[in-house]
């Protein structure tokens, strides 16, 4: 007969109304009500055991909650039903589990060597002091036979491949590797910072067309820690417009100084020198924005309808802008320019403006340790973060100090290449996959819907989605990087052209499980909201959850409405 401490159990739940059990059958109601006391808090332990399990220690842990479980079943504390659908409740809720019908497997293993081992109530209330003392389910020692198992379920580290430029035009692939010797800084980051800059030189004279229309609109967050290099490959391929918007608000500043002088006539004044009529105001030609306020956003998008970018160093600076105009709706509005729609910005002054056909590229660095600020507001499920392409590589370092410097040649031909990329004209020009092409998307979306059906997760559900819009953006942008430094014109998207931008996206299915593993690791692993609405879901009060959780009452009441 085994002995059980109940100190990580905490105080027996309130009373409540009994309810009747399987395997009680001669127990009297006292009895009954303690067993499904007692039945609860292990339950409630056995989930937090999975839930707290560290990297590594997954499968020894789900062998010592099961059996835990498993001892509890012989004297009717709980079913075997009921132990089981727990344990494969936590199972399915709980990311990155390997195997999961191996884990199943290892749950009715260990139940059944926990009964051979029963725990009974009349043992539980006898030694009750004792146990509060002594004992911790946490380090439960399980039989050899069930520890020294070859695990089952294991936390298979995931190594971030790098990000595909196979597919790239030869020029890019060679500029992206002499960049990355000479500056030292993570290769990666060069590939999603040339990919952004191409997307914007493109803007929205282009378009791809089939089912759904799409232009090269892209959200890219180059995520690693402060100081190992994020700022360098940004600041480069951003370089030609920055030096464009610079040359335009020189033109602007005369522009404007003659609005005002005009303006400052008097009638006589403007007849002689021929003015009918007051100029109106100028516009400043920009293409990359640090200043994202709604007002700021509607003049640069209305100066250049080819699209603009906001860039800023740490994508957090510019969730605080964002954060300032919360209550107007200005998240809502950057999630409809994602998708291309038409949006209001309602101004303190004047009349509303509408942005009938939004192009706005978001570019810039993030921290992971402030990656779950990127989340906040509810940023997480309305399909914000989904939208966005996460540059993570595992190790970013920073690099030492070399005198080697980029050729002026390549630097030249870069410019030459945006130049390029400006020289395309109209306004919305259609473009359209190949019928090869279009064979290999649908095979595509195909199996990311069988992985989004499958997905119990919402927020992967979202994430897997974006994917089929993003990998039709990703092509668009090669096909006219190829383009660009070719002049070869492709009568439509070629399959190598969308199988390279499938392939990019599949790098962008795996950083954005990190950002989901990141955002999900916060509270040291445990994830309060999920363990709070599991056990809710069975049936646990608000108190008792607390006493899991070792929060308050009113935290939970908090968790489980939001």
């Amino acid at each position: 007969m085994r002995k059980v401490n109940l100190d990580d159990l905490g105080e027996f739940l309130k009373e409540e109304t009994p309810k009747k059990k399987e395997n009680i059958s001669k127990a009297t109601v006292s009895d009954v009500d303690k067993k499904i006391k007692y039945g609860k808090e292990v339950i409630a332990t056995a989930v937090k055991m999975i839930y707290d399990s560290s990297d590594g220690n997954k499968h020894r842990t789900l062998t010592k909650a099961s059996y835990l479980l498993g001892g509890h079943i012989p004297d009717g504390i709980l079913s075997e039903s009921e132990a089981i659908t727990a344990l494969r409740n936590v199972i399915d809720i709980k990311p990155n589990v390997a195997n999961k019908e191996h884990a199943y497997k290892t749950i009715e293993d260990c139940l059944k060597k926990g009964m051979d081992d029963p725990i009974t109530l009349e043992n539980l209330e006898a030694n009750k002091q004792e146990y509060f003392k002594q004992y911790s389910y946490t380090n439960y020692s399980v039989p050899p036979e069930i520890s020294n198992e070859e695990p089952i379920i294991e936390e298979k580290k995931v190594v971030t491949p790098l990000l595909p430029i196979d597919g790239l035009p030869d020029f890019l692939q060679n500029l992206i590797t002499n960049c990355t010797e000479v500056y030292g800084t993570h290769r990666d980051f060069w590939v999603g910072a040339f990919l952004a800059a191409t997307a914007i030189g493109i803007g929205q004279t282009q378009q791809l067309m089939g089912k759904y229309t799409n232009a090269s609109v892209l959200w890219l967050a180059l995520s690693a820690p402060s100081g190992v290099g994020k700022t360098e490959p940004l600041t480069f391929a951003f370089k030609p417009f920055h030096l464009l918007d610079l040359e335009s608000i020189k033109i602007f500043e005369i522009e404007f100084r003659e609005y005002e002088r005009i303006k400052s006539m008097n009638k006589a004044a403007k007849k002689e020198e021929g003015i009918i009529s007051d100029p109106e105001i100028p516009l400043c030609k920009q293409y990359i924005l640090t200043d994202a306020t709604p007002e700021a956003l509607t003049k640069a998008h209305k100066s250049n309808i080819r699209g603009v970018n906001i860039e800023r160093d740490e994508l957090h600076g510019w969730l605080l802008d964002i954060g300032r105009y919360s209550k107007s709706g200005e998240v809502q509005n950057m999630l409809s320019s994602w998708s291309q729609k038409t949006f209001t910005v309602n101004r303190v002054e004047g009349a509303p403006k509408k942005i009938l056909h939004p192009f706005i590229n978001i570019t810039g660095g993030i921290q992971p340790d402030i990656i779950p600020e990127l989340a906040k507001d509810h940023r997480a499920v309305n399909g914000f973060m989904q939208r966005f392409c996460f540059v993570y590589p595992d190790e970013a370092i920073r690099p030492e100090y070399s005198s080697i410097e980029l050729s002026d040649e390549l630097k030249e031909k870069y410019a030459e290449y945006i130049g390029n990329l400006l020289k395309l004209t109209g306004y919305c020009e259609k473009v359209y996959l190949s019928n090869a092409a279009q064979s290999i998307y649908e095979t595509f979306v195909n199996k990311n819907t069988k992985l989004i059906n499958a997905e119990k997760i919402d927020y992967l559900k979202a994430l897997y989605a974006k994917l089929d819009v993003i990998s039709l953006r990703f092509a668009l942008i090669i096909h006219f990087a190829k383009w660009a430094c070719t002049s070869v014109d492709e009568p439509s998207i070629t399959p190598e052209t969308m199988q390279s931008a499938i392939d990019i996206t599949e790098y962008f299915r795996i950083t954005g499980l990190k950002v989901f593993k990141k955002l999900n690791m916060k509270n040291g692993g445990l994830n309060n909201k999920s363990v709070a609405s599991f056990l809710n879901d069975k049936g646990a009060s608000q108190n008792e959850i607390a006493k899991v959780l070792h929060v308050s009452q009113p935290y939970v009441n908090k968790l489980l409405k939001s």
